[in-house]
């Protein structure tokens, strides 16, 4: 439990000491180290255009009538400028500023929701303030990395946010979605809702599963894959249940062989003493992700390393285990 305390209590840290810190409604723009040196070359390139009109050299340039390749070496050099200064890196910006932004919808616990206190809480909380920790612990001077969150986005508006850059990242159990990677760069995925098969014992996967009974929860995706595949395997016998946790209960009391359901109730049902267990691969893949625009490919390869380290090191793990079970 000391892993999990250390990965999950960054609230504790000056960082973090008031209640309804983390929940913004929006963040104002910060003016970072680049766009301070774009200014003062914006400046310097002022002062050169001044000095092109005053210069004798330049005048007797323009009466030699070369003004048109003066003036369009000036204008291009310009745009060269301002192209830079619109398009700012934003793993920069958000390094320099010292502060990351997250877009959520806090309305879907166990990943984030608000408590009765009015506190901000969830997996992806906790999982985007330990993120923030270890950038700030890469920084040279080991500066402490904040997390600005706005948790007031409607599902619905999360891409919106990331599109008018109110959020640097979205981190909101967001589902990977390949019609919009046009547009938006996601990570590596850090969890799977699909389906999965849970048994007590005697079924070991799908190639087990001939005459025996099998729950569901009635209308979801396991139903319809589990319907699927009793017309395949043809002795399959279905038997739906109102809710994942009572397809679960059945496959815990015997009632049924199996279960399948998806990955979030299973991790719920089968701690330790429960006697069940996930048996086989995956049936379905619904992998969550962090997602931030197109042209922030650097900052969602950072934090790949990031997810990489916290899955190598037991974080993500622990956090599962304090979140889902």
């Amino acid at each position: 439990m000391t892993l999990l305390k250390k990965a999950i209590n960054h609230k504790e840290h000056k960082g973090h000491k008031e209640k309804d810190e983390g929940i913004v409604r929006d963040c104002p723009k910060t003016s970072t180290k680049k766009e301070r040196i774009l200014r003062r070359i914006l400046k310097i390139f002022v002062l050169f255009v001044s000095f092109v009109v005053v210069s004798p050299f330049f005048r007797g340039v323009i009466h030699g009538k070369k003004l048109p390749i003066v003036i369009f070496s000036c204008i291009f050099s310009l745009l060269v400028l301002l192209g830079c200064r619109a398009s700012p890196d934003t793993l920069g910006r958000v390094l320099d500023a010292g502060v990351l932004r997250v877009g959520m919808d806090a309305s879907f616990p166990p990943f984030e929701y608000v408590d009765g206190a009015g506190n901000l809480v969830g997996f992806d909380v906790d999982m985007a303030w330990e993120m923030a920790r270890r950038m700030g612990d890469r920084l040279p001077d080991d500066r402490e990395m904040a997390v600005q969150f706005v948790a007031n986005l409607p599902y619905d508006g999360l891409y919106d946010a990331l599109t008018a850059q109110r959020v640097d990242v979205v981190v909101s159990a967001l589902y990977v979605d390949d019609a919009r990677r046009a547009t938006h760069a996601f990570s590596a995925p850090y969890f799977d809702a699909g389906q999965v098969l849970v048994a007590a014992g005697g079924v070991t996967g799908t190639d087990d599963l001939a005459g025996r009974t099998l729950a569901v929860e009635w209308g979801s995706e396991g139903d319809v894959t589990a319907r699927a595949w009793e017309r395949r395997i043809g002795d399959l016998t279905i038997l739906p249940a109102q809710t994942a946790a009572e397809a679960l209960a059945w496959a815990a009391s015997g009632q049924a062989d199996a279960a399948l359901v998806d990955h979030l109730s299973a991790w719920g049902a089968t701690g330790a003493g429960s006697g069940l267990r996930v048996v086989g691969e995956p049936v379905t893949s619904v992998p969550y992700a962090i997602a931030a625009r197109i042209e922030d490919g650097r900052l969602i390869r950072y934090l790949n390393e990031l997810l990489a380290e916290m899955e190598a090191d037991g974080t993500l793990e622990a956090l599962r285990v304090r979140w889902f079970r």
